[in-house]
Formats: C-alpha cells, sequence, structure tokens
C-alpha cells in the first residue's frame, strides 16, 4: 500500500498530532507499571517495554532536532520547544547566544 507524501506543514503537524494521541491512548489502556518491565523482541532485538517507550521519545527528540534545522535552512525561524529559539533571545536581553 502506498501512502501519499504530506504536501503542506499543517498536514504533517496535524498527522503528528492525531498519531501520537492514538498512540498515547494505546499505551495507557495496554500497558501497566507492571507491564514496563515486561521484554519483547522488537526492532530485531529484545526489549523491555520501558526501553522501547524510552527509545520512541528519543526517536521524536531526533526528529524534532531535524525539523529545527530545516526550518532554519529555509531561512525561517523554528518554532520555540523548551523556551524561545535563539533568534528570539535579544528580545529578553540577551546580546549574543553563546556558542
Amino acid at each position: 500500500m502506498l501512502i501519499a507524501v504530506p504536501t503542506s506543514a499543517k498536514e504533517i503537524a496535524e498527522t503528528f498530532r492525531r498519531v501520537s494521541v492514538q498512540a498515547a491512548k494505546v499505551i495507557e489502556q495496554q500497558w501497566t507499571d507492571k507491564s514496563l518491565s515486561q521484554v519483547q523482541n522488537a526492532f530485531g532485538r529484545d526489549e523491555s517495554n520501558i526501553q522501547i517507550l524510552i527509545g520512541l521519545i528519543k526517536h521524536i527528540f531526533h526528529h524534532r532536532g531535524q525539523a529545527t534545522i530545516l526550518i532554519r535552512q529555509a531561512g525561517l525561524k523554528p518554532f520555540g520547544v523548551y523556551g524561545p529559539p535563539k533568534e528570539d533571545w535579544i528580545h529578553l536581553g540577551v546580546e549574543k547566544p553563546p556558542q
């Protein structure tokens, strides 16, 4: 089955939001504190459910970083995630962001 490539940032964001909400619901419904220690074969190796969950979170961080770089390369100001992007620091009294 071929999946159409998104044609807009809005479509990508809406898809990510929808899939993330659904994944969170499934995890809440199917996993418990006890089941986090259960081991299963994932990605060709044995991993506990907590390792899989942490890996998923790290994977999202990785792609968020990629998106930030691509946004800057396109000449746009990236969004703030854990605070304002360096492009907004001047408005907070920081003259030159530390390297």
